[in-house]
């Protein structure tokens, strides 16, 4: 029983102790951060993010029941996020190789 109680309490104060009785945080209330100061600070690490994400969306899609994604649009994508790496100065994406190798 009084293990029960020690996990309560532990419980609730984990929570979060703020002013609002422990709420959890609201999308007000949390950190904003925005793409916006990562492609100006540098262009390099928002490519490589966006070929990154193109290969975290082709395997997402990959495990899906309506069957194989269409393989040839993501080879297309990956292309397209290969110019622009190019264009800018910045080295190809490896996460790109699985497409364009």
């Amino acid at each position: 029983m009084a293990g029960a109680a020690l996990l309560t309490v532990i419980a609730l104060t984990s929570c979060g102790s703020g002013s609002d009785g422990g709420a959890e945080p609201t999308a007000t209330s949390a950190p904003i951060t925005t793409l916006s100061t990562t492609t100006t600070t540098s262009p390099c690490l928002a490519i490589r993010t966006k070929a990154v994400d193109l290969v975290v969306a082709y395997k997402i899609e990959r495990r899906g029941v309506a069957g194989p994604p269409d393989r040839a649009s993501y080879v297309r994508s990956a292309m397209a996020i290969r110019d622009e790496a190019r264009a800018a100065g910045c080295p190809d994406p490896p996460a790109l190789a699985g497409f364009l190798g």
